[in-house]
């Protein structure tokens, strides 16, 4: 359940963005820790957009992560280019900064949390993308050490 950011510290949001879906994670107000939240779907009309405006005002979200996709050897690939035409789309609506995060085998290890908490096998699929935005937050939170 969202809570009240006057008087605290604001949360951050993380995206894993697909090219069919979004995976969404949402900070704790001290910025400690990391949940999924929500996985959109990409539409052609770019409803996500407005969606993530929404949960960014809902959420009092300071700061917006998205995962940057590069190759193991650092190089960009076209995927990588696909993420930052979507971070300069989110740009034109989203208030807060946005930053690149590192997302190098967040899915694989989104599998391997999923498994170890005892996701169903079945929402695995579903939900891989949330728990890899969860990833990307927390190893952002972990190597940032930033107040804002």
């Amino acid at each position: 359940m969202p809570m009240s950011t006057s008087g605290s510290r604001q949360r951050w949001l993380a995206l894993d963005v697909g090219n069919r879906r979004i995976g969404v994670a949402v900070s704790d107000p001290l910025r400690v820790t990391a949940r999924p939240l929500t996985t959109l779907e990409r539409t052609p009309e770019g409803a996500e957009f407005q969606a993530l405006k929404v949960l960014i005002e809902e959420y009092g979200i300071s700061r917006v992560i998205v995962g940057s996709p590069r190759r193991l050897s650092g190089d960009e690939s076209e995927q990588t280019r696909r993420v930052e035409a979507f971070i300069s789309r989110l740009a034109t609506v989203c208030p807060p900064p946005i930053v690149r995060g590192e997302e190098r085998l967040s899915s694989k290890e989104a599998e391997r949390v999923m498994a170890e908490v005892g996701v169903a096998p079945a929402d695995r699929r579903r939900r891989r993308d949330e728990f890899a935005a969860a990833l990307i937050l927390q190893w952002y939170l972990e190597e940032s050490g930033e107040c804002d």
